[in-house]
């Protein structure tokens, strides 16, 4: 990463860009070094730090929290990028036996990129079934696509807040089923001419 600093005698900005992909399996540790010191046991002359971080998806890649993912600061997933969400289950009450991924951010969500939901092992889905997979403090936007795997016969409609995201779904008809309402509309329609004549 490459940093840039600017401001007063009194107040320093650090901004931060990464020029490759970094990605982390654990905790991400952002360390505040004082001027003039070559290590952490440097003298470091700060009073107070606020650090704001911002979290991106990077195009043409996949981002999938198989769990619970917290992110603290905002979230930005950019179009072109997808978020891959697991779900085997509704219930997310242990947090050491979680049944969909979470996205918490603790910042602004601002949405862009493409939704998979992946139905993972054997759950059944049922009619009217929601789950929320991602809360933050404000949600802007929302995703470009969506595709579901492993769930034939059910649509996924998305509800959008202020501030999160879930999904509920919804039984998509059978043709022979709408076929039978269509003939037995039509039968009704044709009982309702004779008796009006």
């Amino acid at each position: 990463m490459t940093a840039t600093s600017s401001g007063a005698a009194n107040s320093v900005r650090f901004q931060a860009n990464g020029t490759a992909g970094l990605s982390t399996a654990g905790n991400l540790e952002v360390r505040l070094y004082g001027w003039g010191a070559g290590n952490t046991f440097g003298h470091t002359h700060l009073t107070a730090a606020d650090v704001d971080l911002r979290f991106s998806t990077l195009v043409g890649t996949s981002l999938d929290p198989a769990g619970r993912l917290d992110i603290a600061g905002d979230f930005y997933h950019l179009l072109g990028a997808n978020l891959e969400i697991g779900f085997s289950g509704l219930d997310n009450s242990d947090l050491n036996k979680l049944q969909f991924d979470y996205l918490d951010i603790r910042g602004d969500v601002d949405l862009s990129g493409d939704l998979t939901l992946n139905r993972l092992g054997s759950y059944l889905i049922h009619e009217g079934e929601m789950f929320t997979f991602l809360h933050g403090n404000s949600v802007t936007g929302t995703f470009e696509n969506v595709f579901v795997n492993g769930a034939d016969g059910w649509l996924a409609n998305l509800n959008y807040s202020s501030s999160s995201v879930a999904v509920q779904f919804t039984a998509i008809p059978e043709p022979n089923s709408c076929i039978l309402v269509l003939i037995s509309f039509g039968a009704i329609l044709r009982r309702l001419r004779r008796q009006s004549r």
